[in-house]
This record gives C-alpha cells, sequence and structure tokens, in this order.
C-alpha cells in the first residue's frame, strides 16, 4: 500500500505498527484487510484533516487524565470494558484492582487490550457535532509481582488522587498491598485524535 500511495501521488510514506501509514511524522491512513470468498481485498481509510494529535502532547493527556477506559478481550470473544483510575509513570499504565474477577480473568486469557482517555467531550448542539480529543493506547497487560515495584505504584496513585498524606498513604498501602493486584500496560502503540472543528481551530492559531 505504501508503494501504490508513492506511485499514484509521489509521497513516500512509511509504515508505523501494523496498518498506519505516516508522512512527515504523522498518520495519514489506516491500511484495511478484509477476505471475502476466498480472496484478499485490500484498502486504505485515509485521513483527510490532520487530526492526529502530538506524541507530546499524548502523553501529557495520559498523564493528566483521571480516568480511562481499559479494554479487554471477554468471556467468548466479546469486549470488556470498564473505567479506571490509573497512573502513567515512566510510560506505562498502571491500574490497581482486585486479584480475581472479570477482567482479571479476561486478562489471563489475552494480554492484548486497549485503553482510552478522554480528555474533551463537548456536545455542540448547533452543529450536530462533538468536540473531542481523546488518546487511544493499544498494548499488552500483565500483573506484577514484585512487592516493590507494588508499592511505588500505589504510592504514586495515592500520590495522583490524594496528594500530601503520605503517613496515611503508606498505612493504606502496607495494609492494602496483599490483597491488591497491580496491573502494568506496556503500550505497542498510542494514538490521539481530536475533532475536525477543534483540529480547524488549530491550524488557524
Amino acid at each position: 500500500t505504501a508503494r501504490a500511495v508513492e506511485t499514484v501521488t509521489g509521497c513516500v510514506c512509511g509504515i508505523k505498527w501494523v496498518n498506519d501509514l505516516i508522512l512527515d511524522g504523522k498518520k495519514v491512513c489506516g491500511i484495511l484487510a478484509e477476505g471475502v470468498g476466498g480472496k484478499a481485498v485490500l484498502g486504505i481509510g485515509v485521513n483527510l484533516k490532520k487530526q492526529e494529535l502530538p506524541e507530546e502532547e499524548c502523553a501529557e493527556i495520559l498523564g493528566r487524565g483521571i480516568t480511562g477506559i481499559l479494554a479487554v478481550n471477554g468471556d467468548e470473544g466479546y469486549p470488556y470494558t470498564v473505567p479506571v483510575n490509573y497512573v502513567y509513570y515512566e510510560g506505562k499504565i498502571y491500574i490497581h484492582g482486585a486479584k480475581s474477577g472479570h477482567k482479571a480473568d479476561a486478562i489471563r486469557r489475552s494480554d492484548k487490550v486497549c485503553f482510552t482517555v478522554i480528555k474533551q467531550d463537548t456536545v455542540v448542539p448547533e452543529s450536530y457535532a462533538t468536540d473531542y480529543i481523546c488518546v487511544t493506547v493499544f498494548g499488552r497487560a500483565a500483573y506484577i509481582e514484585d512487592e516493590e515495584q507494588k508499592y511505588t505504584v500505589l504510592d504514586k496513585l495515592g500520590e495522583k488522587y490524594r496528594p500530601g498524606f503520605e503517613d496515611e498513604r503508606r498505612r493504606e498501602i502496607e495494609g492494602a498491598i496483599e490483597r491488591t493486584a497491580i496491573l502494568e500496560i506496556t503500550p505497542e502503540h498510542i494514538t490521539g485524535k481530536e475533532s475536525l472543528a477543534l483540529s480547524t481551530k488549530r491550524d488557524k492559531r
């Protein structure tokens, strides 16, 4: 597909992750593939506007976000999503929770997850549209077992959601660490996007 784009347009594109074509550091389209009647049908979905967010802005949104939506492969192939508190620390996402349950079972079956943080979600009634800014992470999830690492993550979570109160936080962590699971998401691909209206405003600045 990258060669086809170059042949038709003269633009030399690179490929990022599994299906994104990149031009001048920006995603310009996604490669689409589908099997039909024993044949492969290939195509591309073109980004007509540069609505993709820069990497540094994606990192900032992940760092400042309060709630994220975790998506896993649930029972019988059904996707399962759940809102969670989290901390973005040293390029990874950490979530605390119970050691057992639907989410934990799903992750142990398949470590592929998706995680989305929404920075802005404003309905614009007169335009029949929504002004949105969001970041989505595709990555691999694993539960960490190292007690020191678990303590560090719980401390980061506590500082994020209840800053200060160090002594109180220490006592809470010490009392809960044995029964608490810490999920670590290692990103493989991070993408951020904003609505067309917000992207247009950004271009005019």
